[in-house]
């Protein structure tokens, strides 16, 4: 006789996100739990409409890690995890639970404008840039090239309007600089990249002379 249910284990999803990278190979990790019971579990978000998503299998190991679900049908939202684990016996053992945020869409609308064009020996070691529409608390990533060397540097958002200030472009050879800006939204989504592009000048003329 068996009346005991299993007890005592929990579940974590692996990922801190779902995003557009891993929402069809989300997974999530016992620990505790009871070698050879079933494992019963569905992701579900708070759509109403939208069925969850189940599957079901045996314990192998206390930290089994349950691989490859495909969560790609569940809305951008709070989704929540519920397992049980069921005994040969047949009991039932309480839902385990976590949740994470779902997130599939990358920033996009966003522009870059560089502030100075041209670029000159009077402010070619602060250039700056400003965004238009950037999506707050995303991170950015911008390079500036001369098509052989580039100089790079990353931030987060806080504003909108954002102006990136400070940039030493003094290495970069004259001529036309190309600016990209690319934003990573904290779900990990990448946007598709900004860019603008300056001409820089800051060679001063030489080899003339008066008589």
């Amino acid at each position: 006789k068996d009346t005991s249910e299993p007890s005592g284990y929990s579940v974590s999803i692996d990922s801190s996100y779902i995003n557009s990278t891993n929402a069809t190979s989300m997974s999530f990790t016992f620990a505790s739990a009871e070698v050879g019971t079933m494992y019963q579990y569905s992701i579900d978000d708070t759509n109403g409409a939208t069925s969850p998503i189940t599957g079901s299998g045996t314990i192998g190991a206390a930290t089994d890690q349950i691989t490859g679900i495909d969560v790609s049908g569940l809305d951008d939202d709070t989704l929540t995890l519920t397992v049980y684990l069921t005994d040969s016996a047949g009991n039932q053992g309480s839902n385990a639970t976590d949740t994470v945020t779902k997130e599939t869409v990358p920033p996009s609308g966003y522009t870059v404008t560089l502030d100075q064009d041209p670029v000159t020996s009077a402010n070619d070691t602060t250039v700056s840039f400003t965004f238009a529409s950037a999506q707050v608390d995303a991170g950015y990533a911008y390079s500036i090239s001369d098509g052989s060397s580039q100089v790079t540097g990353s931030g987060t958002i806080a504003t909108a309007t954002d102006q990136i200030t400070g940039i030493d472009v003094r290495g970069l050879a004259d001529g036309t600089l190309n600016l990209s800006v690319i934003l990573t939204d904290i779900a990990g989504n990448v946007g598709i990249a900004a860019t603008d592009s300056a001409t820089k000048e800051a060679t001063p003329p030489t080899g003339y002379s008066i008589s």
